[in-house]
This record gives C-alpha cells, structure tokens and sequence, in this order.
C-alpha cells in the first residue's frame, strides 16, 4: 500500500515539493524513514530534512532557506508569534462571506 500510494505520488504530482522539513521528531519516526527510503526515488529523498537540536542548530540549517528575520523563533527565527484561532477566524470572516469559507 505505501509503494502505491508513493508511485501515485511521483505520477501524478511530481515535482510539487521543494523541501520538506521534519522537526524534533521521535526516534521512531527516523527509524521509520530508514525502512521505508530504498522505496523513493533520490529526488524525493533529497527533499527531506530531519532537523533536531538547538536553536542554534536550527537557526543554521532554516537560514538556508529562509530570512530568519521573518521566521518564527522556536525554530531559530526572530518572530514571536501566538496563534489565536478565534484572531484569525474573526478577519477571515470579515474579508469573506460564509459561502466562500466552504
């Protein structure tokens, strides 16, 4: 079932990714990327980027893709951001009518 679903992937949206970023996961969760990459392809493989550690780590691998200036700081950024559903929901409604929401 995984290899179907990746094939689907790689047929029918290929190149959509330009780099996927996976941050603090669990030990089990690298275990599982080790069993599963002889089944993607290289480029797909080069699109991922485990990243582990302490802000400083992260603020090196994140500074290479993006201005740090504008990135959140619990990955190394200089932003302090809260998000607030019912802040964000409230100028989302504003801007658009309920139809459009759906």
């Amino acid at each position: 079932m995984f290899t179907e679903t990746i094939n689907i992937l790689n047929n029918h949206y290929p190149e959509r990714l330009h780099k996927c970023f996976l941050i603090d996961t669990p030990w089990l969760f690298s275990l599982i990327w080790k069993a599963i990459t002889p089944f993607i392809p290289e480029a797909t493989k080069q699109k991922v980027k485990f990243v582990k550690g302490s802000e400083t780590v992260k603020r090196e691998v994140f500074s290479e893709y993006f201005e740090m200036k504008e990135f959140d700081k619990r990955f190394g950024g200089e932003i302090e951001y809260e998000y607030s559903h019912e802040l964000y929901w409230s100028q989302k409604l504003k801007r658009k009518s309920p139809a459009k929401l759906l």
